[in-house]
């Protein structure tokens, strides 16, 4: 089993090597609250959960960029 810890730059980093723009895209204005594709979303949540990784608290680390 192998963890890594990202600190912001490298999350985003990371989200933008295994997401599409669009998917991307979709988490960041999700995480500002904005408007966002929710097919995009959707994908990109399905996508990170298959990592095991928390969308909630990804969405509160981008938020706070």
């Amino acid at each position: 089993l192998e963890v890594a810890v990202a600190d912001r730059p490298n999350l985003k980093d990371f989200l933008k090597e295994i997401l599409t723009p669009a998917e991307f895209e979709a988490l960041e204005r999700k995480a500002r609250n904005e408007q966002y594709n929710y097919n995009a979303y959707s994908r990109a949540k399905k996508k990170l959960e298959e990592f095991n990784l928390n969308v909630e608290e990804i969405l509160r680390v981008l938020s706070l960029s």
